[in-house]
Protein backbone atom coordinates (compact mmCIF):
# COMPACT_ATOMS: atom_id res chain seq x y z
CA UNK A 1 0.00 0.00 0.00
CA UNK A 2 1.11 3.31 -1.27
CA UNK A 3 2.34 5.94 1.91
CA UNK A 4 -0.22 8.35 0.52
CA UNK A 5 -2.87 5.63 1.23
CA UNK A 6 -1.77 4.84 4.64
CA UNK A 7 -1.86 8.69 5.51
CA UNK A 8 -5.05 9.22 4.21
CA UNK A 9 -6.39 6.10 6.19
CA UNK A 10 -4.84 7.38 9.12
CA UNK A 11 -6.67 10.58 9.07
CA UNK A 12 -9.77 9.40 8.13
CA UNK A 13 -9.38 6.74 11.20
CA UNK A 14 -8.19 9.68 13.63
CA UNK A 15 -11.39 11.53 12.08
CA UNK A 16 -13.74 8.96 12.43
CA UNK A 17 -12.82 8.53 16.42
CA UNK A 18 -12.52 11.90 17.23
CA UNK A 19 -16.21 12.60 15.43
CA UNK A 20 -17.69 9.57 17.57
CA UNK A 21 -16.33 10.73 21.07
CA UNK A 22 -17.32 14.20 20.58
CA UNK A 23 -20.87 12.98 19.32
CA UNK A 24 -20.98 10.85 22.03
CA UNK A 25 -20.21 12.51 25.02
CA UNK A 26 -21.18 15.29 23.32
CA UNK A 27 -18.25 18.04 24.04
CA UNK A 28 -18.88 20.23 21.01
CA UNK A 29 -21.71 21.63 19.34
CA UNK A 30 -22.85 19.97 16.19
CA UNK A 31 -21.79 22.79 14.20
CA UNK A 32 -17.96 21.60 14.85
CA UNK A 33 -19.08 17.85 14.37
CA UNK A 34 -20.38 18.93 10.61
CA UNK A 35 -17.00 19.98 9.83
CA UNK A 36 -15.31 17.14 10.91
CA UNK A 37 -17.90 15.14 8.66
CA UNK A 38 -16.92 16.94 5.70
CA UNK A 39 -12.99 16.82 6.32
CA UNK A 40 -13.86 12.76 6.51
CA UNK A 41 -16.00 12.72 3.31
CA UNK A 42 -12.69 15.08 1.53
CA UNK A 43 -10.44 12.38 2.63
CA UNK A 44 -12.70 9.71 0.98
CA UNK A 45 -13.18 11.70 -2.24
CA UNK A 46 -9.06 11.88 -2.69
CA UNK A 47 -8.88 8.39 -1.84
CA UNK A 48 -8.35 5.98 -5.23
CA UNK A 49 -11.36 3.52 -6.42
CA UNK A 50 -9.99 0.63 -4.75
CA UNK A 51 -9.78 2.55 -0.94
CA UNK A 52 -13.17 3.90 -1.93
CA UNK A 53 -14.07 0.64 -2.06
CA UNK A 54 -12.40 -0.21 1.20
CA UNK A 55 -14.51 2.01 2.60
CA UNK A 56 -17.48 0.70 1.41
CA UNK A 57 -16.39 -1.92 4.14
CA UNK A 58 -15.02 0.09 6.63
CA UNK A 59 -18.32 1.71 7.37
CA UNK A 60 -20.29 -1.07 6.89
CA UNK A 61 -21.32 -1.39 10.97
CA UNK A 62 -21.23 2.59 10.98
CA UNK A 63 -24.32 2.25 8.36
CA UNK A 64 -26.67 0.83 11.56
CA UNK A 65 -26.07 4.10 13.49
CA UNK A 66 -28.00 6.76 12.27
CA UNK A 67 -27.80 9.02 15.23
CA UNK A 68 -23.65 8.91 14.56
CA UNK A 69 -23.67 9.09 10.87
CA UNK A 70 -26.69 8.90 8.92
CA UNK A 71 -27.06 7.90 5.30
CA UNK A 72 -24.70 10.42 4.25
CA UNK A 73 -21.25 8.37 4.35
CA UNK A 74 -22.59 5.55 2.61
CA UNK A 75 -24.28 8.20 -0.16
CA UNK A 76 -21.21 10.10 -0.54
CA UNK A 77 -19.08 6.67 -1.03
CA UNK A 78 -21.30 5.36 -3.22
CA UNK A 79 -21.64 8.50 -5.35
CA UNK A 80 -18.10 9.10 -5.64
CA UNK A 81 -17.55 5.23 -6.70
CA UNK A 82 -20.18 5.91 -9.49
CA UNK A 83 -18.58 9.11 -11.02
CA UNK A 84 -15.02 7.34 -10.75
CA UNK A 85 -16.57 4.54 -12.73
CA UNK A 86 -17.72 6.35 -15.21
CA UNK A 87 -14.45 8.94 -15.82
CA UNK A 88 -12.54 5.74 -15.55
CA UNK A 89 -14.16 3.40 -18.24
CA UNK A 90 -16.34 4.30 -21.28
CA UNK A 91 -18.44 1.32 -20.83
CA UNK A 92 -20.91 0.48 -17.67
CA UNK A 93 -21.70 -3.69 -17.45
CA UNK A 94 -25.37 -4.22 -19.36
CA UNK A 95 -26.53 -6.54 -16.67
CA UNK A 96 -26.27 -3.92 -14.05
CA UNK A 97 -27.71 -1.14 -16.26
CA UNK A 98 -30.37 -3.35 -16.93
CA UNK A 99 -31.00 -4.62 -13.77
CA UNK A 100 -31.22 -1.46 -12.07
CA UNK A 101 -33.30 0.81 -14.98
CA UNK A 102 -36.01 -2.32 -14.54
CA UNK A 103 -36.18 -2.07 -10.71
CA UNK A 104 -36.37 1.66 -10.41
CA UNK A 105 -39.32 1.76 -13.21
CA UNK A 106 -40.63 -1.28 -11.23
CA UNK A 107 -40.71 0.66 -7.92
CA UNK A 108 -41.92 4.11 -9.63
CA UNK A 109 -45.06 2.26 -11.27
CA UNK A 110 -45.77 -0.14 -7.53
CA UNK A 111 -45.23 3.98 -6.37
CA UNK A 112 -47.91 5.38 -8.36
CA UNK A 113 -50.38 2.16 -8.09
CA UNK A 114 -49.95 0.51 -4.50
CA UNK A 115 -48.24 3.55 -2.40
CA UNK A 116 -45.04 3.16 -0.98
CA UNK A 117 -43.51 2.57 2.89
CA UNK A 118 -40.34 4.93 1.81
CA UNK A 119 -38.90 7.97 -0.48
CA UNK A 120 -38.69 8.48 -3.62
CA UNK A 121 -34.43 9.76 -2.73
CA UNK A 122 -34.08 6.61 -0.78
CA UNK A 123 -35.31 4.62 -4.05
CA UNK A 124 -33.22 5.72 -5.73
CA UNK A 125 -30.40 5.46 -3.47
CA UNK A 126 -31.05 1.55 -3.13
CA UNK A 127 -31.37 1.46 -7.21
CA UNK A 128 -27.67 2.89 -7.21
CA UNK A 129 -26.56 0.68 -5.16
CA UNK A 130 -27.78 -2.38 -6.62
CA UNK A 131 -25.97 -1.02 -9.99
CA UNK A 132 -22.45 -0.24 -8.61
CA UNK A 133 -22.49 -3.61 -6.17
CA UNK A 134 -23.77 -5.61 -9.63
CA UNK A 135 -21.07 -3.59 -12.10
CA UNK A 136 -18.57 -4.41 -9.46
CA UNK A 137 -18.91 -7.86 -9.34
CA UNK A 138 -19.01 -8.14 -13.00
CA UNK A 139 -16.01 -6.08 -13.27
CA UNK A 140 -12.68 -8.02 -13.77
CA UNK A 141 -10.45 -4.81 -14.05
CA UNK A 142 -11.00 -3.61 -10.41
CA UNK A 143 -8.54 -5.09 -8.17
CA UNK A 144 -9.83 -5.22 -5.16
CA UNK A 145 -8.25 -7.47 -2.99
CA UNK A 146 -9.07 -9.75 -0.15
CA UNK A 147 -7.03 -9.32 2.72
CA UNK A 148 -7.10 -5.13 2.81
CA UNK A 149 -10.73 -5.52 2.34
CA UNK A 150 -11.39 -8.12 5.37
CA UNK A 151 -8.77 -5.90 7.76
CA UNK A 152 -10.70 -2.60 6.97
CA UNK A 153 -13.96 -4.60 7.87
CA UNK A 154 -12.68 -5.48 11.28
CA UNK A 155 -11.40 -2.35 11.64
CA UNK A 156 -14.36 -0.45 11.22
CA UNK A 157 -16.73 -3.45 13.21
CA UNK A 158 -14.01 -3.38 16.14
CA UNK A 159 -14.82 0.24 16.66
CA UNK A 160 -18.69 0.15 16.82
CA UNK A 161 -18.44 -3.27 18.55
CA UNK A 162 -16.24 -2.27 21.38
CA UNK A 163 -18.28 0.84 21.80
CA UNK A 164 -21.52 -1.51 22.09
CA UNK A 165 -20.00 -3.62 25.13
CA UNK A 166 -19.04 -1.17 26.79
CA UNK A 167 -22.91 0.64 26.36
CA UNK A 168 -24.02 -2.80 26.72
CA UNK A 169 -22.42 -3.57 30.30
CA UNK A 170 -23.34 -0.55 31.85
CA UNK A 171 -26.75 -1.27 31.70
CA UNK A 172 -28.49 -2.59 34.52
CA UNK A 173 -31.14 -4.67 32.83
CA UNK A 174 -29.92 -7.94 31.97
CA UNK A 175 -32.65 -8.08 29.16
CA UNK A 176 -31.17 -5.73 26.90
CA UNK A 177 -34.47 -3.58 25.34
CA UNK A 178 -32.07 -0.80 23.81
CA UNK A 179 -29.06 0.76 23.54
CA UNK A 180 -28.93 4.25 24.88
CA UNK A 181 -27.01 7.26 23.53
CA UNK A 182 -25.44 7.02 19.92
CA UNK A 183 -26.36 3.77 19.72
CA UNK A 184 -30.11 4.04 20.45
CA UNK A 185 -30.75 3.20 16.73
CA UNK A 186 -29.52 -0.48 16.80
CA UNK A 187 -31.27 -3.13 15.56
CA UNK A 188 -30.13 -6.11 17.70
CA UNK A 189 -30.25 -8.70 15.21
CA UNK A 190 -29.21 -6.54 12.20
CA UNK A 191 -26.34 -6.10 14.17
CA UNK A 192 -25.64 -10.11 15.12
CA UNK A 193 -25.30 -10.59 11.59
CA UNK A 194 -22.46 -7.95 11.38
CA UNK A 195 -20.48 -9.44 14.07
CA UNK A 196 -20.90 -12.95 12.93
CA UNK A 197 -19.85 -12.07 9.19
CA UNK A 198 -16.85 -9.91 10.69
CA UNK A 199 -16.01 -13.15 12.66
CA UNK A 200 -15.98 -15.36 9.76
CA UNK A 201 -14.61 -13.24 7.64
CA UNK A 202 -11.53 -12.54 10.02
CA UNK A 203 -11.10 -16.06 11.11
CA UNK A 204 -11.40 -17.06 7.19
CA UNK A 205 -8.17 -15.14 7.08
CA UNK A 206 -6.07 -18.14 8.78
CA UNK A 207 -7.48 -20.50 6.44
CA UNK A 208 -6.76 -18.92 2.92
CA UNK A 209 -3.68 -20.19 1.45
CA UNK A 210 -3.02 -17.61 -0.64
CA UNK A 211 -3.80 -14.85 1.58
CA UNK A 212 -1.16 -15.63 4.43
CA UNK A 213 1.40 -16.22 1.49
CA UNK A 214 1.30 -12.68 0.52
CA UNK A 215 4.19 -9.81 1.36
CA UNK A 216 1.83 -7.91 3.19
CA UNK A 217 0.37 -10.72 5.49
CA UNK A 218 4.38 -12.00 5.82
CA UNK A 219 5.47 -8.48 6.61
CA UNK A 220 3.14 -8.04 9.54
CA UNK A 221 2.00 -11.51 9.93
CA UNK A 222 3.39 -10.87 13.86
CA UNK A 223 0.63 -7.67 14.24
CA UNK A 224 -2.38 -9.06 12.28
CA UNK A 225 -2.92 -12.89 13.51
CA UNK A 226 -3.43 -11.05 17.25
CA UNK A 227 -5.47 -8.34 15.68
CA UNK A 228 -7.54 -10.75 13.28
CA UNK A 229 -7.60 -12.79 16.60
CA UNK A 230 -9.12 -9.96 18.87
CA UNK A 231 -11.51 -8.78 16.88
CA UNK A 232 -13.18 -12.48 15.82
CA UNK A 233 -13.49 -12.72 19.76
CA UNK A 234 -14.89 -9.27 19.61
CA UNK A 235 -17.16 -9.99 17.12
CA UNK A 236 -18.40 -12.67 18.50
CA UNK A 237 -18.77 -11.38 22.35
CA UNK A 238 -20.56 -8.57 21.19
CA UNK A 239 -22.92 -10.57 18.93
CA UNK A 240 -23.98 -12.64 21.77
CA UNK A 241 -24.96 -9.68 23.98
CA UNK A 242 -27.83 -9.36 21.45
CA UNK A 243 -29.99 -12.11 22.37
CA UNK A 244 -30.43 -12.56 18.86
CA UNK A 245 -31.35 -16.69 18.88
CA UNK A 246 -30.35 -16.83 15.48
CA UNK A 247 -27.26 -15.79 16.19
CA UNK A 248 -26.63 -18.44 18.80
CA UNK A 249 -28.19 -21.16 15.97
CA UNK A 250 -25.80 -19.63 13.27
CA UNK A 251 -22.87 -20.03 15.49
CA UNK A 252 -23.30 -23.49 16.35
CA UNK A 253 -23.79 -24.06 12.38
CA UNK A 254 -20.68 -22.30 11.46
CA UNK A 255 -18.93 -24.74 13.82
CA UNK A 256 -20.22 -27.31 11.81
CA UNK A 257 -18.78 -25.52 8.76
CA UNK A 258 -15.78 -25.12 9.77
CA UNK A 259 -15.36 -28.99 10.98
CA UNK A 260 -16.85 -30.21 8.19
CA UNK A 261 -14.64 -27.92 5.02
CA UNK A 262 -11.16 -28.72 7.29
CA UNK A 263 -11.69 -32.32 9.16
CA UNK A 264 -8.40 -32.98 7.11
CA UNK A 265 -6.79 -30.52 9.64
CA UNK A 266 -8.49 -30.70 12.30
CA UNK A 267 -5.43 -31.34 14.63
CA UNK A 268 -4.34 -28.01 13.29
CA UNK A 269 -7.32 -25.94 13.95
CA UNK A 270 -6.80 -25.49 17.53
CA UNK A 271 -7.30 -21.70 17.19
CA UNK A 272 -10.70 -21.50 15.62
CA UNK A 273 -11.86 -23.50 18.06
CA UNK A 274 -10.69 -21.63 20.76
CA UNK A 275 -11.98 -19.05 19.90
CA UNK A 276 -15.44 -20.09 20.46
CA UNK A 277 -14.50 -22.05 23.76
CA UNK A 278 -13.17 -18.51 25.00
CA UNK A 279 -16.48 -16.50 23.91
CA UNK A 280 -18.49 -19.18 25.54
CA UNK A 281 -16.82 -19.27 28.94
CA UNK A 282 -16.04 -15.18 29.00
CA UNK A 283 -20.26 -15.10 28.53
CA UNK A 284 -20.65 -17.45 31.62
CA UNK A 285 -18.25 -15.61 33.54
CA UNK A 286 -19.00 -12.42 33.01
CA UNK A 287 -22.31 -11.51 35.16
CA UNK A 288 -24.25 -9.38 32.82
CA UNK A 289 -24.01 -11.48 29.54
CA UNK A 290 -24.20 -14.55 32.02
CA UNK A 291 -27.60 -13.03 32.33
CA UNK A 292 -28.21 -12.25 28.78
CA UNK A 293 -27.30 -16.12 28.13
CA UNK A 294 -29.67 -16.90 30.11
CA UNK A 295 -32.30 -14.84 28.60
CA UNK A 296 -31.69 -16.03 25.43
CA UNK A 297 -32.46 -19.83 26.20
CA UNK A 298 -36.00 -18.63 28.00
CA UNK A 299 -36.77 -16.80 24.78
CA UNK A 300 -37.03 -20.36 23.10
CA UNK A 301 -39.80 -21.03 25.01
CA UNK A 302 -42.02 -24.18 24.51
CA UNK A 303 -40.42 -25.78 22.09
CA UNK A 304 -43.73 -27.74 20.91
CA UNK A 305 -44.69 -24.20 19.86
CA UNK A 306 -42.75 -23.40 16.97
CA UNK A 307 -44.55 -19.67 16.51
CA UNK A 308 -43.12 -19.38 20.22
CA UNK A 309 -39.72 -20.50 18.70
CA UNK A 310 -39.79 -17.90 16.01
CA UNK A 311 -40.67 -14.83 17.95
CA UNK A 312 -43.72 -14.77 16.09
CA UNK A 313 -41.90 -15.55 12.60
CA UNK A 314 -43.78 -18.62 11.64
CA UNK A 315 -46.87 -16.40 11.51
CA UNK A 316 -45.89 -13.68 9.93
CA UNK A 317 -44.43 -16.01 6.75
CA UNK A 318 -47.82 -17.80 7.35
CA UNK A 319 -49.82 -14.25 6.68
CA UNK A 320 -47.66 -13.82 3.52
CA UNK A 321 -47.62 -17.14 2.22
CA UNK A 322 -51.53 -17.24 2.51
CA UNK A 323 -51.69 -13.60 0.80
CA UNK A 324 -49.50 -14.37 -2.23
CA UNK A 325 -51.70 -17.83 -2.91
CA UNK A 326 -54.93 -15.69 -2.69
CA UNK A 327 -53.12 -13.36 -5.25
CA UNK A 328 -51.85 -15.35 -8.12
CA UNK A 329 -51.31 -12.14 -10.54
CA UNK A 330 -48.66 -10.38 -7.33
CA UNK A 331 -47.54 -13.74 -6.28
CA UNK A 332 -46.08 -13.99 -9.88
CA UNK A 333 -45.18 -10.88 -10.47
CA UNK A 334 -45.29 -9.05 -7.29
CA UNK A 335 -45.95 -5.42 -5.91
CA UNK A 336 -43.13 -3.75 -5.61
CA UNK A 337 -40.61 -4.65 -2.59
CA UNK A 338 -40.93 -1.08 -0.97
CA UNK A 339 -44.86 -1.29 -1.78
CA UNK A 340 -45.73 -5.01 -0.90
CA UNK A 341 -46.53 -4.38 3.01
CA UNK A 342 -49.25 -1.32 1.93
CA UNK A 343 -50.57 -4.50 -0.56
CA UNK A 344 -51.17 -6.94 1.66
CA UNK A 345 -51.38 -5.84 4.68
CA UNK A 346 -51.25 -8.69 6.87
CA UNK A 347 -52.76 -8.73 10.58
CA UNK A 348 -49.51 -9.20 12.30
CA UNK A 349 -48.54 -5.82 13.47
CA UNK A 350 -45.25 -4.53 14.82
CA UNK A 351 -44.93 -2.47 18.05
CA UNK A 352 -45.22 0.57 16.13
CA UNK A 353 -48.67 -0.55 15.10
CA UNK A 354 -47.76 -1.25 11.41
CA UNK A 355 -47.56 -4.36 9.44
CA UNK A 356 -44.83 -6.40 9.89
CA UNK A 357 -42.36 -7.51 7.27
CA UNK A 358 -41.30 -10.75 5.67
CA UNK A 359 -38.42 -11.66 7.69
CA UNK A 360 -37.35 -13.92 5.45
CA UNK A 361 -34.91 -12.42 2.36
CA UNK A 362 -36.25 -15.08 -0.21
CA UNK A 363 -39.83 -14.24 0.53
CA UNK A 364 -39.08 -10.58 1.12
CA UNK A 365 -37.98 -10.76 -2.61
CA UNK A 366 -40.88 -12.75 -3.85
CA UNK A 367 -43.35 -10.61 -2.36
CA UNK A 368 -42.18 -7.37 -3.68
CA UNK A 369 -41.24 -8.70 -7.56
CA UNK A 370 -42.97 -12.06 -7.46
CA UNK A 371 -41.61 -15.45 -8.74
CA UNK A 372 -40.29 -13.74 -12.13
CA UNK A 373 -38.34 -11.24 -10.51
CA UNK A 374 -36.66 -13.52 -7.73
CA UNK A 375 -36.32 -16.03 -10.72
CA UNK A 376 -34.31 -12.84 -12.82
CA UNK A 377 -32.26 -11.87 -9.90
CA UNK A 378 -31.50 -15.23 -8.91
CA UNK A 379 -29.99 -15.96 -12.27
CA UNK A 380 -28.10 -12.62 -12.36
CA UNK A 381 -26.48 -13.10 -8.65
CA UNK A 382 -25.89 -16.91 -10.26
CA UNK A 383 -24.29 -15.20 -12.97
CA UNK A 384 -21.62 -13.43 -11.31
CA UNK A 385 -21.01 -16.27 -8.61
CA UNK A 386 -20.72 -19.71 -10.31
CA UNK A 387 -17.61 -18.39 -12.79
CA UNK A 388 -15.71 -17.80 -9.66
CA UNK A 389 -15.96 -20.54 -8.06
CA UNK A 390 -15.15 -23.96 -9.61
CA UNK A 391 -16.87 -27.02 -7.30
CA UNK A 392 -15.20 -29.60 -8.53
CA UNK A 393 -11.68 -27.95 -8.86
CA UNK A 394 -11.39 -25.97 -5.96
CA UNK A 395 -11.53 -28.19 -2.94
CA UNK A 396 -11.06 -24.67 -0.62
CA UNK A 397 -15.03 -24.12 0.32
CA UNK A 398 -14.26 -22.07 3.20
CA UNK A 399 -14.45 -19.18 0.76
CA UNK A 400 -18.19 -19.90 1.14
CA UNK A 401 -18.83 -19.66 4.65
CA UNK A 402 -19.47 -15.92 4.92
CA UNK A 403 -21.87 -16.49 2.45
CA UNK A 404 -23.76 -19.21 3.82
CA UNK A 405 -23.46 -17.14 7.11
CA UNK A 406 -25.41 -14.22 5.55
CA UNK A 407 -27.89 -16.61 3.57
CA UNK A 408 -28.73 -18.87 6.82
CA UNK A 409 -29.13 -15.24 8.69
CA UNK A 410 -30.97 -13.32 6.28
CA UNK A 411 -33.85 -16.06 6.35
CA UNK A 412 -34.85 -14.43 9.66
CA UNK A 413 -34.89 -11.11 8.67
CA UNK A 414 -35.59 -9.10 5.72
CA UNK A 415 -32.58 -6.78 4.71
CA UNK A 416 -32.62 -6.72 0.82
CA UNK A 417 -34.56 -3.31 0.98
CA UNK A 418 -31.10 -1.85 2.59
CA UNK A 419 -29.00 -0.56 0.26
CA UNK A 420 -26.16 -1.70 2.32
CA UNK A 421 -26.64 -5.21 1.60
CA UNK A 422 -25.63 -5.13 -1.81
CA UNK A 423 -22.37 -4.57 -0.46
CA UNK A 424 -22.40 -7.65 2.31
CA UNK A 425 -23.06 -9.62 -0.74
CA UNK A 426 -20.21 -8.09 -2.50
CA UNK A 427 -18.24 -8.72 0.33
CA UNK A 428 -19.38 -12.52 0.22
CA UNK A 429 -18.62 -12.48 -3.15
CA UNK A 430 -15.04 -11.24 -3.52
CA UNK A 431 -13.84 -13.50 -0.37
CA UNK A 432 -15.78 -16.30 -2.41
CA UNK A 433 -13.63 -15.06 -5.64
CA UNK A 434 -10.27 -17.19 -6.97
CA UNK A 435 -8.79 -14.57 -8.27
CA UNK A 436 -9.10 -11.51 -5.76
CA UNK A 437 -5.18 -11.23 -4.71
CA UNK A 438 -2.63 -8.68 -6.04
CA UNK A 439 -0.52 -10.31 -8.89
CA UNK A 440 3.20 -10.96 -8.50
CA UNK A 441 2.83 -10.61 -4.67
CA UNK A 442 2.47 -14.22 -4.08
CA UNK A 443 5.77 -16.12 -2.28
CA UNK A 444 6.32 -19.55 -3.31
CA UNK A 445 3.65 -22.41 -2.80
CA UNK A 446 3.36 -24.30 0.37
CA UNK A 447 1.39 -27.10 0.95
CA UNK A 448 -2.06 -26.89 3.08
CA UNK A 449 -0.46 -28.34 5.96
CA UNK A 450 2.26 -26.68 6.67
CA UNK A 451 0.44 -23.76 5.94
CA UNK A 452 -2.06 -23.38 8.05
CA UNK A 453 0.51 -25.54 11.06
CA UNK A 454 2.60 -22.35 10.63
CA UNK A 455 0.03 -19.95 10.74
CA UNK A 456 -2.76 -20.97 12.51
CA UNK A 457 -1.29 -22.62 15.77
CA UNK A 458 -0.04 -19.86 18.21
Amino acid sequence: MKKSNVLKWIILLIFTLLYISLKYFKLLPDSVLSVISILMFIVIIYMPLEHKIYCLFFFMQFYLYIFIFGFAFYNVITLSILMQLILKKNKLNIKAISVAVFLLVYEIFAYLIVGNSTSISYLIKWVLSIFLAIDLMYDNTIKIRKLPAILFLCLGSIIMEVAVILNSLTIENAAIQSLSGALSTLDKNTFSLYCLLTATCSTYVFLDKKIQEEKLFIKYKKYLIPFLTVCAIISLYAGALMTSKTYFLLLIIWAILLLAFNIQYIKRMKILFSLLILVIITILVVPQTKTLLITTLNRFGDLSNINEITTGRFEIYASYINGLLNHPLQCFFGTGLFSYINFYNINVISITGEAMITHNIILEIICGYGLIGFILLLSIYLDIFSPNFNFKLNKDYNRLIPLLVFLCFSQTIAIFREDITQFIILLCFLIMKENAYPENNIQGEKSMSSYIGANVAI
